[in-house]
């Protein structure tokens, strides 16, 4: 049998379609949009409005490193009296097996980098924030329940303003409060081996009745071992952001410095 003549390009993709409708065994597969192979994807960095949680400005990262801080940046936010002159770096790094990544990380800040996060994994030392308090988890071994007529002894603390005068840490394990504009004002909140709700309207020590940006019930902190607990976001609109000194950015990540908070992607 005779090819036919395909005198357009259009002829031809009619061919084609008709040999797999003629061909049961063959499945017709849509072509992929065009990708680079050889260099990575330059991702976009969004600049989030404030009061808002997606709109922005948006910038395309096309540079192999983008610094942002208060002056002398190549993003400057020079009213923002949290953020430090140089506070934070992303930058592209080669990576094991000849592969590329898109890397953060803290320019040695005042007041740190933070990932937001559904679940966070906390150790002695680690540090989150929340609403508009951070958070330090210090050591120390968690404290036995007491009742009280039957009741824990937790579910009667009644939880200070994290405005009033600082609290006296307590011996054991323990949150330390503090306000992130307002450092010097702080408090303790005393950990049990029971979970720990956190939260404007929270029962026991985890309340925060004067935070606006947590919900009432904004995360539970649950202990996995004597050292060791989990923060778990409970669908909150503000979010839970661990701070770290550096990561690798995959994808869609948000993340906070200064009182400013991004969203970068990777498409």
């Amino acid at each position: 049998m005779n090819k036919p003549k395909l005198s357009a390009a259009k002829d031809w993709k009619t061919a084609v379609e008709s040999k797999v409708i003629d061909n049961s065994h063959e499945t017709l597969v849509e072509s992929q949009l065009f990708s680079p192979r050889h260099r990575p994807n330059y991702p976009r960095l969004m600049i989030i409005d404030d009061g808002t949680a997606s709109d922005g400005e948006e910038i395309r990262i096309r540079c192999d490193s983008l610094t942002i801080g208060r002056s002398g940046c190549d993003i400057c936010f020079p009213a923002d009296g949290l953020m430090s002159s140089k506070h934070i770096r992303i930058s592209l790094k080669q990576m094991k097996h000849q592969t590329w990544a898109w890397v953060i990380d803290d320019l040695d800040s005042k007041n740190g980098l933070f990932i937001r996060q559904l679940e966070i994994d906390l150790n002695a030392g680690n540090e989150f924030l929340m609403g508009g308090v951070k958070y330090l988890l210090h050591a120390g071994h968690i404290q036995k329940m007491h009742s009280i007529g039957g009741n824990p002894a937790i579910s009667s603390y009644v939880a200070p303003s994290i405005t009033t005068v600082p609290s006296e840490q307590p011996r054991g394990a323990c949150l330390e409060c503090r306000e992130y504009s307002l450092p010097e004002h702080l408090l303790y909140i005393p950990l049990s081996s029971k979970p720990l709700a956190l939260g404007r309207a929270a029962n026991g020590p985890g309340k925060i009745p004067s935070d606006p940006f947590l919900e009432p019930l904004h995360a539970k902190l649950v202990t996995q071992d004597q050292m060791t607990w989990r923060l778990i976001d409970q669908d909150s609109t503000n979010g839970i952001w661990l701070r770290i000194k550096e990561a690798v950015l995959h994808n869609s990540i948000d993340f906070f410095a200064g009182e400013q908070r991004f969203r970068f992607t990777i498409t």
